[in-house]
């Protein structure tokens, strides 16, 4: 399950960082690509901006916020149940009976995607001669 919600994120990643790697993207346009990628991500995880300024935490029971960010346990259980019929029946039937390694997993998930983002907007676009 975990695999499948990495490997749905860095699919996007893969796509953007080719791109990047163009000789012939201007710096604004990398720049775009970055900020769009950040956007496909955070609306595919529900991610959105918070006014905690805090590392992570975990604001109740349903909310992680990360930096500037914050993600819902529910956002995250809609994204593993949208990657495909496998991830969601495992979700629901086997991890249902263990909460405690349910919500350890969304955890995780929840964690790498705020990084993630927040990561991805740190990144700073700039020319050089090898591009």
């Amino acid at each position: 399950m975990i695999i499948a919600a990495i490997g749905a994120i860095t699919a996007h990643v893969n796509i953007v960082f080719k791109k990047l790697q163009s000789k012939d993207l201007l710096i604004t346009q990398q720049i775009t690509e970055l900020q769009q990628l950040a956007v496909v991500i955070s609306a595919h995880l529900g991610i959105e901006e918070s006014n905690d300024s805090d590392s992570i935490v975990v604001a109740d029971d349903n909310t992680i916020i990360h930096e500037r960010w914050s993600v819902s346990h529910s956002s995250v259980i809609g994204f593993l149940q949208d990657q495909g019929s496998f991830v969601s029946k495992i979700f629901n039937e086997e991890l249902f009976s263990d909460l405690l390694l349910q919500r350890r997993i969304i955890h995780m998930i929840e964690r790498f995607g705020l990084i993630i983002v927040e990561r991805i907007l740190d990144i700073q676009a700039e020319r050089d001669n090898s591009n």
